[in-house]
């Protein structure tokens, strides 16, 4: 899956903590007066990644990965990301998934962190600091 990116959108919450990237931005107040059928078409391509922090000292923290093509949701754990200054690739499962996007200096470094904090050392995380 490719897409451009629209909308990244960063939650660090008592829970866990969210990184997702949106083919489109959202208008609540249009999506209102849509219907479920038409509420789920709008939202287009989507990568969400998700650390679930533990519930008490005997469990462990949780990591999820969810496609706009939910079939493919499952645990991340056996990853490669990419992250260059305009692009964020993750190989999953031996699928490719590649987002194009537009970040200025601190929205890459917001990027960055999120990243290490939603991964923990549970994969491979490589950050490009140029885009090659």
């Amino acid at each position: 899956m490719k897409f451009n990116c629209k909308k990244i959108q960063i939650d660090d919450e008592d829970i866990g903590y969210t990184l997702t990237f949106s083919e489109h931005k959202t208008d609540y107040e249009k999506e209102m007066n849509l219907s479920p059928e038409e509420l789920m078409n709008v939202q287009g391509k989507y990568i969400l990644l998700q650390r679930m922090y533990a519930e008490d000292e005997f469990d462990d923290d949780f990591y999820y990965f969810e496609p706009s093509d939910f079939d493919k949701a499952c645990a991340l754990e056996d990853f490669v990301i990419n992250l260059f200054p305009t692009r964020f690739e993750l190989l999953l499962n031996g699928n490719l998934y590649q987002v194009e996007f537009n970040a200025d200096d601190q929205k890459f470094e917001q990027l960055k962190l999120a990243l290490q904090r939603i991964t923990n050392g549970t994969g491979t995380l490589i950050i490009h600091h140029n885009g090659d």
